[in-house]
């Protein structure tokens, strides 16, 4: 059996598709469609948001078209044309680009870049890669991947400069945890690796751990309750 689904924005539309009911694989008929749906959608929304945004442009920038630009998201790659402007500092705008968030070069949205580097984190680069375009039903490489965890990364670590520069040097308050423990235990420990394409042949990474007890799992066997680990690469002693 063959049904008809259109989908319709404003008024206008803009996806119609004949779509199979019936059938061994009409699971992965549906499939199809719905992600078909899922890129037509945020391409329809963006492509509004551009406009609303035009109407909000300072006066005096200069329009210089639109330039198009392709973007992985959750819901695959999507293509969108955004307008360009130059405001009255001779700079290029891209007031969606702006809106959204998205960096000069950026490929791929900030939920894209946290999944591709927690899958990262709990494997090999090229398995991660295998793993992350299966649930995208798009083509992602091994070095995709691994901009995806340098993004992350770099993100936590201008954030955790941040606070660490807030504290030690502004001499701000640090946010009480929501975590309330009679005793706080802490462990820690340097574990050596070996470096490549490096002056230095090994550095140590020092690991920490913090956490508000044990549980009991089983004769012998328990977890730690709250545990939180810290790790570093490069500090001397007394920072850590």
């Amino acid at each position: 059996m063959e049904i008809s689904i259109t989908v319709l924005v404003n008024g206008s539309k803009v996806w119609e598709r004949e779509v199979v009911v019936g059938g061994d694989d009409w699971d992965q008929g549906m499939k199809a469609c719905v992600q078909e749906v899922g890129k037509v959608i945020p391409q329809v929304a963006l492509t509004l948001a551009d406009a609303e945004l035009a109407r909000q442009v300072p006066k005096g920038w200069e329009n210089l078209g639109r330039e198009e630009r392709r973007v992985l998201s959750v819901v695959g790659m999507v293509p969108v044309q955004r307008r360009v402007y130059r405001d009255k500092k001779g700079q290029r705008r891209k007031p969606l680009d702006e809106l959204l968030g998205l960096g000069r070069y950026a490929r791929t949205t900030h939920q894209v870049q946290g999944l591709g580097a927690y899958i990262a984190s709990y494997g090999p680069y090229r398995q991660a890669a295998r793993q992350v375009s299966w649930l995208l039903q798009e083509k992602v490489s091994v070095m995709g991947v691994l901009r995806m965890a340098w993004a992350v990364g770099e993100a936590w670590e201008k954030l955790e400069e941040g606070e660490r520069e807030a504290i030690f040097r502004e001499g701000a308050v640090p946010a009480a945890g929501k975590v309330k423990a009679e005793i706080l235990f802490g462990e820690a420990d340097g574990v050596w690796i070996a470096l490549q394409r490096e002056r230095q042949r090994r550095a140590e990474v020092r690991v920490g751990i913090l956490y508000s007890g044990k549980e009991a799992l089983a004769p012998g066997r328990y977890a730690l309750r709250d545990k939180v680990s810290l790790t570093a690469l490069g500090e001397d002693s007394e920072s850590w």
